[in-house]
């Protein structure tokens, strides 16, 4: 049976720190180290909680300094962060 990670307050903090510097980064370039980060972090996750994790991770790199809708896009992605936060907290 597959291990489920738990995420403790302290990680969902770090988390949303990088989510928060990708959406906030200038440009694709300057948010991929912080979407790497999450990415690392993501990969041992078991079961529905991954695939919200990953529904995560893609609003994320795709809101990542993007010029057009950008406030639209962010607001997306923290939803999706709140929402991963809820299951994995």
């Amino acid at each position: 049976m597959e291990e489920k990670k738990v995420f403790t307050e302290e990680k969902l903090a770090e988390m949303e720190d990088l989510v928060k510097n990708a959406l906030q980064a200038p440009n694709k370039k300057a948010a991929m180290p912080y979407i790497n980060q999450l990415e690392s972090m993501g990969k041992d996750l078991a079961q529905y909680i991954g695939c919200v994790f990953w529904e995560m991770l893609i609003d994320v790199k795709h809101a990542a300094g993007c010029e057009q809708d950008k406030e639209t896009k962010k607001s997306a992605a923290l939803q999706s962060f709140y929402k991963f936060q809820i299951f994995a907290g």
